[in-house]
């Protein structure tokens, strides 16, 4: 994972075609945006865009309980925080529509539990101009993403910055077969394991695409 780092310049990607994945909490926990964009490098296939959000009454607490440094990565502006204790949806559609402006978003792929009405305001106000399509977290709606991520990963075709937040979900996400040649990330066990995983079922959703 940190061999695939590099430099991701925002700028560089404007109007590029890209796919992006949400992968949003119920309320008060870690949510996430990541955009696949088409990287204009020769050498490389996609540059992952990663955007997290977490509720600024839940920042104390996580902290304490994930062990990881979160309100310095809000410093450094690679977490974003709502006001109050439960995620603002509304923040995240802001910034999901600024980034479908931005870049030459072709589609959202979303888990639909969560996701249902930020994403059907997405497609309202791009004028039906993204596809938004529910992928199942399942092993057969997850696998072809989670492939993807691993040959981009082999082949030395994926650049995703470092990002901090994307970097301690990526450190540890399980990855589990079913049998069938479908595969697909997990969460680590929460009754024994404080860590979180948003980034990667949502660049794996990106990837889909």
């Amino acid at each position: 994972w940190d061999s695939r780092a590099g430099i991701v310049d925002e700028a560089k990607l404007k109007g590029r075609r890209a796919w992006g994945g949400l992968d949003l909490s119920a309320g008060s926990d870690l949510s996430a945006w990541v955009l696949a964009v088409e990287s204009p490098d020769p050498a490389l296939e996609v540059e992952l865009v990663a955007r997290f959000w977490l509720p600024e009454d839940r920042l104390e607490a996580l902290e304490r309980q994930l062990m990881v440094p979160l309100r310095q990565w809000v410093r450094e502006g690679f977490l974003k925080l709502t006001e109050g204790d439960a995620i603002d949806y509304d923040a995240i559609e802001k910034q999901a529509l600024k980034d479908c402006g931005f870049f030459n978003v072709q589609r959202i792929g979303y888990d639909r539990m969560f996701a249902g009405q930020l994403v059907q305001n997405v497609d309202r106000e791009t004028k039906r101009g993204v596809v938004v399509e529910p992928i199942a977290q399942t092993f057969q709606g997850l696998s072809a993403g989670c492939k993807e991520m691993e040959r981009l990963l082999r082949s030395d075709g994926l650049r995703h910055s470092g990002h901090p937040v994307l970097r301690w979900h990526a450190s540890c996400v399980e990855v589990i077969a079913d049998g069938n040649d479908n595969i697909r990330p997990v969460k680590p066990d929460r009754r024994k394991s404080s860590t979180r995983i948003d980034g990667i079922p949502a660049s794996v959703q990106a990837l889909s695409g």
